[in-house]
């Protein structure tokens, strides 16, 4: 065998270059590994058997490019009929807050609006915004660290046909206006609040109740949540609340003030069986007894990521395995208390799961899981990421 290469029954290992740090495991398969890579921190490894990954969210039928802007000021002859006007964060513009504020009126027909690319977006713009777009469905203000909930108020008393709204890194919105908002919204399908660390139970749990229509939900790193922010879990026989309050967890901290909430039991009708994606990484506070309420709610989760949630444990794994044929895609980077024996039972379980984003740091040993997935012929094809520290 020549240098740098070693065999195993099921794995063939190769060098590997850098900037494509993929693994593929299968019948007859490759998998390559570098034991040296210029990442400072971690590399991405993949464990593949024979499928695709989960393609990315793709918007609906696109518009007539007559009708959308991108990356610049809407012209004269534009106003009336431009529908989307679009600053994306990944694209470098000099345009202000004051030029867009100052094309905004005109454009009465606008039902698609990014913002993330200018990051100077006073609460005066989407008030003038909310004034004039009164078919606006779309939102997209991630990054705009000058939004409070004035601006978000304003949406919500203004802007009620909206379908999806982007509100990632905006520190400055709170509890009243989320909560005003998803009540004033009953179309909302798309919710993103990455970052936004001031949320408390408060908000989160009116969103649970008013948005039924809800498929997107993204609360990554909004770590005062709690159990209490989410649905409880309800014994189907005697219709009471399943509940195990934790140390430090049995109240939430709302503007100053100490307030105790009841478990949050959902109606029937009320029950989230549309949202299919879910993102509750790094909310630290996150427990087993949390997941079980969530999952017994929200039944059709179809990727879910609880990367970061360091207190769950294989009672999360074994709440996950109710999602059964409906979970594709599922991430528990840096949840060291979760363990092999837990994964492969839920590989098993859910039939139509195609990844998995575990950690090498974690109680897992992986190699001893890709030998068990490999092996299994039962088993349905399978993705699992794994980051592996240098």
């Amino acid at each position: 065998m020549s240098s740098g290469v070693h065999s195993v029954p099921f794995l063939h290992f190769t060098n590997l270059d850098y900037t494509s740090p993929h693994l593929y495991i299968g019948p007859a398969t490759t998998m390559k590994f570098s034991a040296i890579s210029p990442l400072p921190l971690a590399k991405r490894l993949s464990l593949r058997r024979g499928m695709k990954l989960l393609r990315p969210h793709h918007a609906k039928n696109p518009i007539p490019e007559e009708m959308k802007v991108v990356s610049r000021v809407p012209g004269p002859d534009e106003l009336e009929r431009v529908r989307h006007i679009l600053f994306p964060a990944s694209d470098y513009t000099d345009i202000t807050d004051e030029e867009i504020a100052s094309v905004i009126p005109s454009c009465v027909n606008l039902e698609v609006v990014q913002l993330s690319g200018i990051g100077d977006t006073s609460d005066r713009t989407i008030a003038i915004l909310a004034a004039t777009a009164t078919r606006l469905r779309g939102l997209d203000l991630g990054g705009c660290s000058r939004i409070t909930d004035e601006g978000v108020l304003e949406l919500a008393a203004k802007c009620t046909t909206l379908e999806w709204i982007r509100l990632s890194g905006v520190p400055g919105v709170t509890d009243s206006a989320i909560s005003a908002l998803v009540k004033s919204c009953p179309r909302l399908s798309e919710l993103e609040l990455d970052s936004c660390q001031a949320l408390t139970a408060m908000s989160i749990r009116d969103i649970w109740t008013f948005t039924r229509r809800l498929r997107r939900l993204k609360l990554t790193r909004c770590k005062q949540l709690t159990a209490h922010a989410f649905p409880a879990l309800v014994d189907e026989n005697t219709s009471v609340p399943y509940w195990q309050s934790t140390p430090g967890d049995e109240k939430d901290s709302l503007a100053g003030s100490t307030t105790l909430f009841p478990p949050l039991i959902l109606p029937p009708a009320y029950s989230p069986d549309n949202l299919r994606v879910l993102d509750l990484g790094y909310c630290t506070k996150i427990t087993d007894d949390a997941m079980a309420g969530i999952i017994s709610n929200a039944t059709k989760i179809q990727t879910l990521t609880i990367s970061g949630c360091a207190h769950l444990t294989d009672k999360t794994i074994d709440s996950i395995c109710t999602l059964r044929e409906n979970l594709e895609v599922l991430a528990m980077a840096h949840v060291s208390k979760i363990t092999d024996t837990g994964v492969v039972r839920l590989v098993r379980a859910c039939t139509r799961l195609r990844s998995v984003d575990v950690n090498c740091e974690s109680s897992i040993p992986f190699w001893r899981l890709a030998h068990t997935l490999t092996t299994d012929s039962t088993q349905q094809s399978v993705a699992i990421s794994v980051i592996w520290l240098c």
